[in-house]
């Protein structure tokens, strides 16, 4: 997917929140750094992302959107599914993934 031209974007991914907290999103190092970025983690197992540029539309190759910061909680293997994700409105396809638990 190209990235340019995008200026906003909204997401809605899911998890086992018996294995994970999410607690934060970090824009250092990505695309979005100096972005309004807003969360809403008020649903247990869901989080709620929507971003708008306050400058320029985004150029060059594609790279990190955000970065996700979460607190384990338990061990093993938590999916995390993307079940919404639009930039300037339009729908993009997204690919399901997972988090492994446990110590390297």
């Amino acid at each position: 997917m190209s990235i340019e031209g995008i200026i906003s974007f909204d997401l809605v991914l899911t998890y086992d929140p018996a294995q994970l907290r999410m607690t934060g999103v970090v824009q250092d190092d990505s695309f979005t750094e100096g972005w309004m970025v807003v969360v809403n983690d008020e649903a247990d197992g869901e989080l709620r992302v929507s971003g708008s540029s306050t400058g320029d539309p985004l150029t060059g190759p594609a790279a990190p959107l955000i970065f996700l910061e979460a607190e384990v909680l338990g061990g093993g293997r938590s999916e995390v599914t993307f079940t919404t994700m639009q930039f300037n409105a339009g729908t993009a396809d997204a690919t399901a993934g997972h988090v492994r638990i446990g110590t390297p």
